[in-house]
Order: structure tokens, then sequence, then C-alpha cells
């Protein structure tokens, strides 16, 4: 007698699933909405990068020389001969070619 009153008791159904809207729209909508955050985000860092342009080699190297020009009188020409072979070692060790094909 107690089983089935236990039974009568315990008849209850599961939470049925069901929404209004689809799951489709669900991920469409929150895919849309991360694509405009994200593309927020993008034109905000865009613009708050510097607008400065970098030199261009050849201003980079006209600045270096003009550097060193009031130095190129007092520099021991043993050290200009120094660095001269240390670029070419760094070179050959990068290129793995021995100094005397690179120059």
């Amino acid at each position: 007698m107690l089983l089935l009153l236990a039974e009568e008791f315990h008849d209850i159904a599961p939470p049925v699933d069901y929404s209004l809207i689809p799951t489709w729209a669900v991920f469409l909508a929150a895919f849309t909405a991360l694509s405009v955050i994200g593309g927020l985000v993008w034109l905000i860092a865009r613009s708050r990068k510097s607008n400065a342009a970098s030199p261009s080699p050849r201003d980079r190297a006209r600045a270096a020389l003009d550097r060193i020009s009031a130095e190129i009188e007092t520099i021991n020409p043993y050290r200009l001969n120094f660095w001269n072979g240390s670029g070419k070692r760094q070179s050959s060790q990068k290129r793995r070619m021995p100094c005397s094909k690179i120059s």
C-alpha cells in the first residue's frame, strides 16, 4: 500500500525545455555582439597608435653619419678596422660563410 502511495507522489514530469527564441538565433546574436565588440576594440587600439612615421633607412644612416662626423678625426684607425672585422664575423656566422667570401 505504501508503495502505491509513493508511486503516486513521485509522478512528477521533468522540466520542459521550451524557449521562444530558436537556438540558432541565440548563437547568431552572440556572434554579432562579439564581432561588434571586437571591431570597436580594434578601432580604438588602431586610433591610439602613433601616427608618426619611422625614419627611412636613408635618414637613419644620415643621422648616424652626422653623429660620428665630429668624432671621425679623433677615432683610432685600428678601432674602425676592428668594427669592420667584427661586422664581417657576425655576418659570416649568420650566413655560415667564411669572412673572405663576404667582402
